[in-house]
C-alpha cells in the first residue's frame, strides 16, 4: 500500500540519518584518542569521559533503531520520537513482513 510504501521510505531515511550520526561519532572518538595519546593524565580522564559519553549515545541510537523503528502498531514517526525504550522489545516487524 502506498502508507506502506511511505513508511519504509521514512524508516530508510531514518536509518540512513542514524548511520550518519553514528559514522561522526566515531570520528569524533578516533579524534579524541588520537588526541589523549599526547594529553597527561587528567587531561585524558576528561577525554575518556568524552568517549564514554559518545559510545554510550551511539550504543543508545542502535538499540533505538533496533528495537523501536520497526513497529507493525505504530505509525514510523510516534516511533521515532517516542522515548527511548518505550516500544518494548514486542514492538518489532521485519521488513520482509511489512510489504506482505
Amino acid at each position: 500500500t502506498k502508507a506502506n510504501q511511505e513508511y519504509l521510505a521514512d524508516l530508510q531515511k531514518y536509518r540512513e540519518e542514524v548511520a550518519m550520526k553514528i559514522a561522526t561519532n566515531n570520528k569524533s572518538i578516533a579524534e579524541f584518542n588520537a588526541r589523549m595519546d599526547n594529553q597527561k593524565a587528567e587531561a585524558k580522564a576528561d577525554y575518556k569521559k568524552r568517549i564514554d559519553a559518545i559510545q554510550q549515545k551511539n550504543s543508545d541510537m542502535k538499540k533505538r533503531l533496533d528495537g523501536n523503528a520497526l513497529c507493525q502498531d505504530r505509525s514510523f514517526q510516534a516511533v521515532r520520537d517516542a522515548p527511548r525504550g518505550a516500544a518494548g522489545g514486542k514492538c518489532r516487524l521485519a521488513l520482509a513482513a511489512s510489504n506482505g
